[in-house]
């Protein structure tokens, strides 16, 4: 016997119990190849090739060489979801033109999704745009594909929303990216504040390309087509000097004077744009808060509990994108 553990796409730890054989332990060299595309290597390892993944847990069963016995074991595969077909690439062809994807895209799109020739993808720039290519080539990290069509697709919310953010640590401030991006902000500007616990000013562009890949995949995921755009940081006061002049301008402060969520609703235009303002942990200064009363912003309360900066964050960008 050979007990083997396999992680499902929800997490889950299953055991796999696979009997070498028929009551023989002894190597199990034999590989099974299923339409349309499950392949089953030997020694009780499981591989999903060829556009399928597992979404189901395995059940407890014994893996032979029979392709019934096989099939019964993998019968919870389903095709994987078409947003995860997607890939980015700077610049888009033409419709009947070709374009050669490398690199991170190529690995992902060959190596990770498992795409064969002449099976259709998504490509996206950025820009709004969106095209259906098949891939007619395949080299170790290039990829090669035809457009088969090009269209303009939006899937932005009707409000627009900037939020100026305090940076909070590393790994939190990733998952601020991504969230922000799939919730469907236009723009993101981290700032420094005076208790800022991160100061990304030494190291600009290595913070910069980290986040544009954050939100390169979570557009991919999310099915956004444009790039949410994330600014150099910037000091707290030059932050405040954001360009959109019509907006409603928030700051996340507690206080007795202090909007409800609600509050602010009711001031919106239908279409106005929102600029949210949120400071690091330890909260801002009065100072701080002055100059942005001074430079138009109401505070606003989000609730009796403190919240994190990520956490107020993404609860900004989840009231006023997703009430639309």
């Amino acid at each position: 016997m050979d007990d083997r553990r396999w992680t499902t796409d929800d997490g889950r730890r299953e055991l796999l119990r696979c009997n070498h054989g028929r009551g023989e332990a002894r190597p199990f060299r034999t590989t099974i190849r299923l339409p349309p595309g499950i392949v089953v290597p030997g020694r009780g390892v499981a591989q999903v090739r060829c556009g399928v993944r597992l979404t189901a847990p395995f059940r407890r069963g014994i893996l032979s060489a029979r392709p019934r016995a096989a099939r019964a074991l993998f019968s919870g595969a389903t095709a994987i979801a078409h947003h995860l077909r997607r890939f980015f690439i700077e610049a888009l062809a033409e419709a009947g033109q070709r374009l050669i994807l490398r690199d991170e895209e190529a690995h992902h799109l060959l190596n990770v999704i498992h795409v064969r020739l002449g099976e259709e993808v998504e490509l996206l720039d950025g820009s709004g745009r969106l095209a259906r290519a098949r891939l007619v080539e395949s080299r170790r990290r290039e990829a090669t594909l035809h457009v088969l069509s090009l269209e303009q697709r939006d899937t932005e919310p009707r409000r627009r929303m900037t939020l100026l953010c305090a940076l909070p640590r590393a790994s939190r401030m990733d998952t601020l990216v991504e969230k922000c991006c799939e919730l469907g902000l236009k723009r993101l500007s981290p700032m420094v504040t005076a208790r800022s616990v991160v100061d990304p000013l030494g190291r600009q562009e290595n913070h910069l390309a980290r986040w544009r890949r954050i939100v390169i995949e979570a557009a991919k995921q999310s099915g956004r087509t444009r790039l949410m755009e994330v600014t150099p940081a910037l000091p707290y006061d030059a932050a405040l000097r954001a360009p959109e002049t019509d907006a409603l301008r928030l700051v996340a402060a507690p206080g007795a004077d202090s909007l409800t969520l609600s509050e602010c609703a009711a001031r919106l235009a239908p279409d106005q744009p929102v600029v949210a303002v949120v400071g690091p942990e330890g909260g801002f200064t009065p100072e701080e808060m002055d100059l942005a009363r001074r430079s138009g912003c109401h505070p606003v309360s989000l609730g009796k509990r403190i919240l994190r900066v990520e956490t107020a964050a993404i609860a900004l960008c989840s009231w006023f994108l997703l009430g639309e």
